[in-house]
């Protein structure tokens, strides 16, 4: 994996590390303290809102000790 694309703060880019991690909604959801539906809406180009800060780092994280690997 580029840990380049850890640097991507786009919804696309979230939509694409979560997956490319295998990491459903729901179980980042439950991580973030958020519903499925606010996972699925970040991602969504027909909302406003970003994902929320706690959620990129989680993604993140795991990107960067997936990479190391």
């Amino acid at each position: 994996m580029d840990g380049s694309l850890s640097r991507m703060r786009g919804k696309a880019d979230f939509r694409l590390m979560r997956e490319l991690l295998g990491l459903p909604q729901e179980w980042v959801a439950k991580r973030v303290g958020v519903d499925a539906r606010t996972v699925r809406n970040w991602e969504s180009p027909r909302y406003f809102y970003p994902p929320k800060r706690e959620a990129w780092d989680l993604v993140e994280g795991l990107w960067r000790r997936a990479d190391a690997k």
